[in-house]
């Protein structure tokens, strides 16, 4: 059977493997359109398709996740996809161990999505699933006959997954194949955390007990369209790999050779392990390429630092309207990443709605700035105080809308961020003016506001959320005249200390925590608490004006300390991310003269 590439899907296409079968498949087959679905992570890197490919109508990318099936459909019926090639597994072994639930459920469930949305397109003629041999026992024989006893968390998935595939294979008749690619795959720029690239790197550093079986990325990827095309039983299984096997002396011997400028003088006659005698057979297949040769090529490529390319990414911003959103947005445009604001309304309109907009948008990251702040006729978070209608739009906005979203990333793989508020504390006997600021881990103390109350359930209910940022900020700052804005003018101030979040300083690094998808809490505010009458004295010492006001000492007021949280929040875990962050006053300075 001739395999029909007419149309192209590769899930997982900007990995390396990848995006070598894109730019090989588009250079062999004139005819051939090529989309890539890929999540985006430090392992994807666009630049690895060469530049004409990525510019032509042959090339298409789509941002998103397996687990977001309904996107996957929607791509094959649009793309009129009549293959698939499925790389979107991970498969490193130490993280792996460090978390085997998300191996497992990211490598389980998003083959399942992919499985389920294939099924509902008859027009898909052959999906080819690459696998690995690590769901091989090292000290078994390794054909297509053996039995799997993986020792390590990712070859279980893996063959968890080859499990499934064989099952939607026999239960709906789907043409699937499944290749078993060796894991010493090599060739230009690889991602320098695999095996291969650090042998590369620095050889000597490899274990005397290390053996590689090194396959050149080219030679690989002619044996995964040969499969595609092959006609054969019900979700056949072909091993993939390279004809020798070397030690960590051998390899390192051969490195130096070549950098040396040495000539080919042969390598390990010691077979390979993975026994690719099927393939071999039936489609006729031997890599092509000598292992030194291979070797050469990749050691005179220049291989650029794996970061992701920031176009890759897209964004959905939720309340991309607001003050503060506006702002983000601004810097989004400003930095040339492509984003959308969101149209529709998390928590009024029906959740459907919502993931209907967020697989026709196909986003690598979503960000809410979906709060309740204020309201008609209350500039203020009095707003919220009241009977059921105020506690139903508290809870609607401030609650519900951000773990809406937080469930649905979850649940599609995407990057979620979350504009929080560090307003859920108060001064205590451990935390005092002069005290320790309060940490990402402490859970919030201050019930003094209907606000305050909901957004400290809000910060505990997301903690449980693995791939969110909750950014925690406080009494945002810009260098704007604006209503919004905390540099406005006092009549009375209160002389307490509290963190500030200093908007042009704090909104990159959120940005840059987004993109390189920091999860968990950060009290995003600057370091160094300000207290409001240090604000005065800055004006004065900028302007050589006094402004008229009333010191009150928090002492003597109560009431004005309880009807709002006061705290300082803890920034050492920003700083250890971002040590060059400006301090608070810094940015109240810039910002009094930047108004004035």
């Amino acid at each position: 059977m001739t395999a029909d590439f007419s149309s192209i899907l590769v899930t997982g296409g900007l990995g390396f493997a990848g995006s070598n079968l894109t730019t090989y498949l588009l250079k062999q087959f004139p005819q051939s359109k090529v989309t890539i679905l890929d999540h985006v992570d430090e392992r994807s890197d666009i630049r690895r398709i060469p530049s004409e490919i990525r510019g032509s109508d042959r090339f298409s990318l789509v941002i998103g996740d397996l687990a977001n099936e309904k996107l996957i459909e929607t791509t094959i019926k649009e793309k009129k996809v009549t293959t698939i090639f499925n790389f979107a597994l991970s498969t490193n072994v130490a993280k792996s161990f460090a978390d085997p639930i998300a191996n497992a459920r990211n490598n389980l469930i998003g083959v399942t999505h992919l499985l389920d949305a294939v099924r509902k397109c008859p027009d898909v003629k052959v999906l080819v699933h690459v696998s690995s041999g690590q769901v091989y026992n090292p000290d078994d024989e390794k054909t297509e006959l053996s039995y799997l006893r993986p020792t390590n968390p990712a070859g279980a998935s893996q063959a968890g997954c080859e499990a499934m595939l064989h099952s939607y294979a026999m239960s709906y008749r789907l043409n699937i194949k499944i290749v078993r690619l060796t894991e010493h795959v090599f060739g230009p720029m690889m991602h320098e955390e695999g095996e291969m690239s650090k042998a590369l790197g620095d050889p000597e550093l490899l274990l005397p007990s290390t053996t590689l079986e090194p396959l050149y990325v080219e030679d690989a990827c002619k044996a995964i369209s040969l499969v595609a095309g092959h006609e054969g039983g019900v979700a056949e299984i072909f091993n993939v790999g390279g004809q020798s096997q070397l030690s960590a002396d051998e390899f390192a011997s051969l490195v130096k050779q070549i950098r040396a400028g040495g000539h080919d003088s042969g390598v390990s006659n010691k077979k390979a392990s993975l026994d690719c005698t099927k393939i071999r057979e039936t489609l006729k297949w031997t890599p092509e390429t000598p292992i030194f040769d291979g070797l050469k090529i990749t050691l005179e490529t220049n291989i650029p630092s794996p970061t992701v390319v920031p176009r890759t990414a897209k964004f959905l911003v939720y309340g991309g309207h607001g003050w503060i959103g506006t702002q983000f947005t601004s810097l989004l445009s400003k930095e040339g990443i492509p984003f959308e604001v969101g149209a529709t309304r998390p928590g009024t309109d029906l959740d459907e709605t919502i993931v209907e907009e967020i697989v026709r948008v196909a986003p690598s990251h979503i960000v809410s700035m979906v709060g309740r702040t204020h309201g008609p006729g209350v500039n203020s978070i009095a707003y919220l105080e009241g009977g059921p209608d105020r506690l139903r739009e508290n809870m609607r906005d401030n609650f519900y809308a951000p773990w809406l979203l937080a469930s649905l990333c979850d649940r599609l793989g995407i990057h979620f961020t979350y504009l929080g508020t560090g307003c859920l504390f108060q001064f205590d006997e451990k935390h005092t003016f002069d005290g320790p600021g309060y940490t990402e881990e402490d859970v919030g103390n201050y019930t003094g506001t209907s606000y305050s109350v909901v957004k400290n359930y809000t910060d505990r209910c997301l903690r449980y959320f693995k791939n969110t940022l909750n950014a925690r900020i406080r009494l945002p700052v810009n260098f704007e005249n604006s209503p919004r804005n905390l540099l406005i003018s006092f009549n009375k101030l209160i002389d307490i200390p509290n963190s500030i979040t200093i908007l042009p300083y704090c909104l990159p690094i959120l940005l840059k925590m987004s993109l390189d998808r920091f999860t968990g809490i950060f009290n995003l505010v600057n370091p160094g608490p300000i207290r409001f009458p240090q604000v005065m004295e800055a004006y004065k010492e900028i302007t050589g004006k006094s402004l008229q006001y009333e010191v009150l000492k928090a002492e003597e007021h109560p009431e004005m300390v309880s009807t709002r949280a006061h705290c300082i929040l803890d920034t050492s875990k920003l700083e250890e991310f971002f040590p060059e962050v400006p301090t608070a006053m810094k940015g109240i300075k810039e910002a009094i003269r930047s108004i004035l």
